[in-house]
């Protein structure tokens, strides 16, 4: 008996021991203290001068000064053990004074911010974090703000094998301010979150549930909603999977009896997708969806809007409810390594929310494609074509439907390390199926070329077009925008030079549009369209970026900007703009310094010219 007792005090004196040990040993390797931080002095000037350029004189001269001040300091520690509790406590305080001519500004902040963590290296560690700021604001004596925010929360989570991974964050905040003698009403918000992922038997599954409130200090107005999802993941077979997800929210707005509403959503969406053969796919969905709005009224009142509100009479119910079926299938045969087939189609029923107003029950779209892409030789061609067909019915029986197409091809020739040229073109045009006469078009092209081949260097070139024409009840649209940029890049610098100009041309209707009262469906008087020279724009935008290390602790950067809006009824707007900015780093310390000047024009009538320098240095430390 006595020589069991002494074994078992040994093994534990020897447990004990190895327990010191290792606690001495990440004591060793972790400080018990830290204390580290960082120091910050700026001074800027700034000069913006007025220019009449119909008088042919300055205006009002105006110049700023700005210093300010600031440190931060970052304490951490942990209490017995590392693995057992850790802290830290980090504040700041900054301090700037402002003189802009006459007028002087004080600005002042500071704040805390403090966090805890429990177990931090095990499978459910804990962390409570909190954190204060307050800030000051003095004109001159005689007018002051004060502005205070703070929040107050914590996180766990569980990372247990054979356990599901729990997530767990709660957070609470609130935000305040008075302006002089006056004070405001704080604004408060909180977040509760809570999200469980597991694997039963191969079935892949994720909950959320998330809950979210705030109260608005000047408006009195309160929001709250409450937000579930669960999804689920499998795969059946080595050829097919399946997932389905679910979506509920809840929301209400509470204020006077004009604002108060309740807004409920549910959706869920389902997918099986299949590999049929060895070259054919299948990709099956379903989508259901519902919605409820309550404005706090009576379900059966209905609020009719004045014939003068320019659109027509229509109808709002202060209750509105909707739902939504959506089926669909994809089907994708690969005829060839480099030829492919796609074929999809969708259909949906739809409840109308208001049945006084026409909107749509039922819609169907067809969609086929193919796509082609092969290399012959040292050039990859590529190619498509897509035909679709979308029909529609309202609730006032009426149908309508419209086909639209997209094409695009392209190249590309030899590789990056030596030569890579590519080229791109794509076009669509599209029916408005609810304006009849309106349509959407684009065409896009664009080329470049890039190249490693000089040592050190890599250089990239790129442009291209973009043509977008609409028609709707705004009338005939046309955008036209051409690019162009230049990248070159090296150890010791990189230059990017771009270009773009953008062109706009309008046309209106001469005719006026017929609206019907709650119809959906409309006709654009497209044969009196006349175009509008007068809204006419052109903008033309240049821009120049450089950045130069010559040597390693200094980096520089000059950028150059200049931009040209052209109007024919307006005034002629030009901008320019020209920064250096340096950066010189000597052990800890970081200087900084810039200039920058920027010059805006209103043809014929005013310039504004503004010059900013400013010095900044910076030094983070740490003590121990």
């Amino acid at each position: 008996m006595t020589m069991k007792m002494t074994i078992r005090l040994q093994k534990l004196g020897l447990a004990c021991g190895i327990g010191i040990l290792l606690c001495s040993t990440v004591r060793a390797q972790e400080q018990p203290v830290r204390l580290s931080g960082a120091f910050t002095m700026a001074f800027s000037r700034t000069s913006i001068t007025g220019r009449s350029l119909m008088a042919n004189r300055d205006g009002a001269r105006s110049q700023a000064h700005d210093l300010s001040t600031g440190l931060d300091l970052s304490v951490g520690s942990y209490l017995l053990d590392p693995r057992f509790i850790r802290f830290s406590f980090d504040t700041n305080f900054l301090r700037d004074k402002n003189t802009f001519d006459e007028n002087s500004i004080r600005y002042g902040l500071a704040g805390i911010n403090h966090s805890v963590e429990i177990l931090p290296n095990s499978s459910y560690p804990f962390r409570f974090h909190f954190s204060k700021q307050r800030s000051s604001m003095m004109e001159r004596e005689i007018s002051s703000s004060k502005t205070h925010r703070g929040s107050l929360g914590y996180d766990w989570k569980l990372r247990k094998r054979h356990l599901p991974e729990i997530d767990v964050s709660y957070d609470r905040s609130a935000y305040g301010f008075n302006l002089a003698k006056d004070f405001f009403p704080n604004s408060r918000a909180r977040s509760f979150f809570v999200g469980i992922r597991d694997n039963i038997k191969g079935w892949d599954l994720s909950s959320q549930y998330n809950s979210q409130g705030a109260t608005g200090g000047m408006t009195n107005l309160t929001t709250d909603s409450r937000i579930a999802r669960f999804d689920v993941r499998k795969n059946l077979s080595a050829q097919s999977s399946f997932l389905t997800s679910s979506f509920y929210e809840t929301s209400h707005f509470a204020g006077d009896s004009r604002t108060d509403q309740n807004f409920t959503f549910f959706d869920v969406h389902s997918e099986v997708s299949t590999r049929l053969t060895k070259n054919i796919s299948n990709r099956a969905f379903y989508q259901f969806y519902r919605s409820r709005s309550n404005l706090g009224k009576d379900d059966n009142v209905i609020i009719r809007a004045p014939e003068s509100s320019g659109n027509g009479s229509f109808w709002i119910r202060p209750n509105t409810f909707t739902y939504f079926n959506n089926f669909g299938d994809q089907l994708i045969y690969r005829v060839r390594p480099d030829l492919t087939w796609t074929q999809a189609a969708n259909a949906s029923w739809i409840k109308p929310p208001v049945p006084e107003v026409e909107s749509t029950t039922r819609s169907l779209e067809l969609l086929s494609s193919v796509s082609w892409n092969r290399t012959l030789g040292l050039v990859t061609w590529r190619s498509g074509y897509t035909l679709g067909n979308s029909m529609i019915k309202t609730n006032f029986n009426a149908k309508n439907h419209s086909i639209f197409h997209s094409y695009n091809m392209g190249a590309s020739a030899g590789n990056a390390r030596r030569l890579l040229v590519s080229t791109d073109f794509y076009a669509s045009r599209r029916p408005d199926i609810f304006q009849l006469g309106g349509y959407f078009k684009q065409n896009y092209f664009n080329a470049g070329l890039e190249t490693h081949k000089l040592t050190n260097f890599r250089l990239s070139f790129s442009g291209g077009r973009t043509q977008v024409t609409t028609v709707t009840n705004r009338g005939k649209e046309y955008y036209r925008l051409t690019t162009f940029s230049a990248n070159v890049d090296h150890r010791i610098f990189a230059l990017t030079v771009a270009r773009n100009v953008n062109v706009g041309i309008r046309d209106l209707f001469t005719s006026p549009l017929v609206y019907e009262p709650n119809r959906t469906f409309r006709r654009l008087p497209v044969s009196s369209l006349v175009h509008a020279s007068s809204l006419d724009t052109s903008t033309y935008f240049t821009m120049v970026i450089a950045r130069v290390r010559p040597a390693r602790n200094l980096e520089i950067d000059i950028r150059y900007g200049k931009d040209k809006s052209l109007f024919v009824v307006t005034h002629n707007l030009f901008a320019r703009q020209f920064d250096i900015i340096a950066t010189y780093r000597l052990g800890k310390f970081t200087f900084s310094g810039g200039v920058l000047f920027d010059q805006q024009v209103a043809a014929t009538a005013t310039s504004r010219d503004r010059a900013y320098y400013f010095m900044r240095l910076s030094r983070p430390f740490k003590i121990f």
